[in-house]
């Protein structure tokens, strides 16, 4: 019991502390701006780019886990380079035909120099979907710190809310309940393990408190 009562003090003076303190993070690469302000309950995102701006703000706790990536390119870069390229490679055969020497068209130098800029100049994203919209994390120095200030906070909304043990409620929901973490990561497997085993010591007891011995009976 002591160790529970510690538990559950960890999770209220963990969640208490995720209230008070508010961060924002900023990420700008080429034309894009996202920015993170982490409040207490939920998470305010806003995207700008050059077409245009969204803002939402979503629970941590329905934020998922599951990432997928997306790659932005200026594909006019990659079209006009391409098109010079093409321009240079007619205008070289056709100095080399009539003049039997090869010589570098500029066509072919403003081709590569606009090719190398589509190649270089993209923006790679992580993305979050949630019901509110997407979560778009740009993929530079603050990525993993703010993945990871999402994932700890979510954990700690999570715990808040549901790291409790409800003895009074049915122990097989308890128990599905704590596998619902494990899965979220809020909880680890050992951690998920100590609940089932205190749910377990606990029904036990219950059962042996309602069919006594019978020599306690007698007494």
């Amino acid at each position: 019991r002591t160790d529970l009562a510690l538990l559950v003090f960890f999770h209220y003076f963990t969640i208490d502390c995720i209230k008070r303190i508010s961060m924002e993070l900023i990420q700008k690469k080429l034309s894009n701006n996202t920015k993170f302000v982490f409040g207490g309950e939920k998470l305010q995102y806003t995207l700008k780019d050059n077409t245009g701006s969204q803002s939402f703000a979503v629970e941590y706790s329905s934020i998922p886990s599951e990432l997928s990536e997306f790659i932005e390119q200026n594909v006019w870069y990659r079209n006009v380079g391409i098109a010079w390229l093409i321009m240079s490679g007619f205008q070289m055969a056709h100095w080399y035909s009539e003049l039997g020497t090869l010589k570098v068209s500029l066509w072919l130098l403003l081709g590569i120099v606009f090719f190398a800029i589509y190649m270089l100049a993209k923006t790679e994203y992580s993305i979050l979907n949630t019901d509110n919209g997407r979560i778009f994390i740009i993929k530079d120095v603050k990525h993993d710190q703010i993945l990871e200030e999402i994932h700890s906070r979510k954990r700690g909304q999570l715990l808040s809310w549901y790291g409790d043990i409800n003895y009074s409620n049915d122990p097989n929901n308890e128990l599905a309940k704590f596998n619902w973490l494990l899965d979220q990561g809020a909880i680890t497997e050992s951690e998920r393990s100590e609940m089932e085993n205190k749910l377990r010591l606990y029904h036990e007891k219950s059962v042996r408190d309602m069919n006594p011995a019978p020599d306690k009976l007698i007494n």
